[in-house]
């Protein structure tokens, strides 16, 4: 047996495969492979060593760590959005990536998981990260780098019930009078996008992804079929994303001021300084801070979401059912009813009167049969 670094002479490296093994296999059959890691391919003699002689594997722990390891997972996968899972282990990292990969069990998990809770983190944040975390160590698993499945007892802990974090609450909405200061504040030449948002609840990335062919405005109809996301035009956030609504008529008119005369179909309704899509900084800077500034509050009272949480509560609290409210943002019923559930509760429902209506219908054979003495 040998095991040796390239180039050898007879060998010659590919791929960062360094490391030579020449072995028999126990028919006598010959073994060459090449290995990038020593430890990789000591590994692969005690097997075929075990093999030979009958025996047990008996595999050396894993020396890599947890950050090296889930590196190499992430690159080999094939992400629509692989910026994501970037973000989510870089928060795992400084916490419990610099652990060996073999010394990386369930409670490291729930130590990491706690570590983001207190971070402060959101809940959210918190259940992507663990799960491009989990997702690396299971493949460690299936692999045989690991024993066991460090991951099959972890879980978040269940939600307090007067937990409002994620709820969307009074203080995070611009009130009317508000968001109508905001838009007659909007620089003119942004202003239709930032309607956009307060009117008809569209995130920016939808804003800055609109385009003249995504417009009807004969018909008083836009389509959001994508978003303007990290540099690149991409599909919506999901499925439900992807919808053709009526804006209200303040929205319409500002769109009709913003479409200029020549415009091609394809081209950003809001370009940025050297042309081409603005960018989602440069919205910012250029069309909402100026716009809350103008209004007479701070550049920092409201992020753009907050347009989109006006929109909603403002379809909620006019009696708006959460089916359509859903449809009409691009979201699911039950984020609606989760995020917004203040909302629902102050609403003007329209139960009472619908139980009213029915409780009449039934008191009619009631009052009836009195009349006549039954």
């Amino acid at each position: 047996m040998s095991i040796t670094k390239l180039p050898t002479g007879a060998c010659v490296a590919t791929r960062s495969r360094l490391w030579c093994v020449r072995e028999r296999h126990a028919d006598g059959r010959p073994v060459h492979r090449h290995f990038g890691r020593k430890d990789e391919a000591e590994n692969f003699v005690i097997r075929v060593r075990a093999e030979r002689i009958g025996g047990e594997v008996i595999r050396q722990p894993e020396r890599r760590t947890l950050e090296e390891y889930a590196e190499e997972w992430r690159i080999a996968q094939s992400w629509k959005d692989p910026e994501a899972a970037r973000y989510s282990l870089k928060r795992a990292y400084p916490i419990i990536g610099k652990k060996p990969l073999s010394a990386v069990d369930g409670l490291s998990l729930q130590a990491l998981q706690r570590s983001l809770f207190e971070h402060p983190y959101k809940r959210t944040t918190v259940e992507q990260t663990m799960h491009f975390v989990k997702a690396a160590l299971r493949q460690a698993h299936a692999d045989g780098l690991l024993s066991r499945d460090p991951t099959a007892l972890v879980r978040l802990p269940r939600r307090d019930s007067l937990d409002k974090s994620g709820k969307v609450t009074p203080d995070q909405v611009p009130t009317t009078a508000e968001a109508l200061a905001i838009i007659a504040g909007s620089p003119l030449r942004y202003r239709a996008g930032v309607a956009l948002g307060l009117g008809c609840g569209l995130r920016v990335g939808e804003v800055l992804g609109l385009t003249p062919s995504r417009m009807s405005l004969g018909t008083g109809q836009i389509t959001i079929d994508r978003q303007f996301q990290r540099g690149r035009l991409d599909s919506p956030k999901t499925w439900r994303g992807v919808r053709t609504i009526e804006p209200p008529d303040l929205v319409l008119t500002e769109l009709r001021r913003a479409l200029r005369p020549g415009m091609a179909p394809d081209m950003p309704l809001f370009e940025g300084a050297r042309g081409g899509i603005l960018r989602r900084d440069d919205f910012y800077q250029r069309a909402w801070r100026p716009a809350l500034l103008a209004a007479g509050l701070p550049a920092d009272r409201y992020k753009f979401h907050a347009a989109r949480h006006y929109a909603v509560s403002s379809m909620l609290g006019r009696g708006v059912s959460v089916v359509e409210v859903a449809a009409y943002v691009g979201d699911a019923p039950e984020t609606i009813i989760s995020t917004y559930a203040h909302f629902l509760r102050e609403s003007k429902s329209v139960a009472k009167g619908a139980l009213d209506l029915s409780l009449a219908e039934l008191g009619e054979p009631a009052r009836d049969r009195t009349a006549t003495g039954e």
